[in-house]
């Protein structure tokens, strides 16, 4: 620690080592900030509510708090994407390159529902 910061605590300690909480330290212009009032307004000190799910959406309730805010911006949800696009989606975002042909062609064979 450099012999400036030592010089001041040590001046700290003979006086008394006075603490924001006891009062012993003169208020200046930041005296009218309340830590604890600031505190108890802030979101994550809020209890928990569970809100209200937005009448429009799917049967997820996710999709319905994202469309209700997609609304408001003047927008909506993208088309579901075909079979293929799907694919190529999933492959890059998973492991970074393209599905081969024998694959896209074995995904397209496949019926099972998406639920999109």
């Amino acid at each position: 620690m450099p012999d400036a910061e030592i010089a001041i605590l040590k001046e700290w300690v003979k006086g008394g080592a006075p603490w924001p909480d006891d009062g012993a330290i003169a208020k200046g212009p930041n005296d009218k900030f309340d830590l604890h009032a600031r505190a108890k307004a802030h979101w994550s000190f809020q209890p928990i509510k569970r809100p209200a799910v937005p009448p429009k959406g799917n049967s997820n309730p996710i999709d319905a708090f994202l469309l209700a805010k997609l609304e408001a911006s003047g927008l909506s949800f993208a088309p579901p994407a075909e079979k293929r696009v799907l694919l190529r989606r999933v492959y890059f975002d998973l492991i970074g390159i393209p599905p081969t042909p024998a694959e896209i062609e074995a995904f397209l064979k496949d019926d099972f529902t998406t639920g999109l």
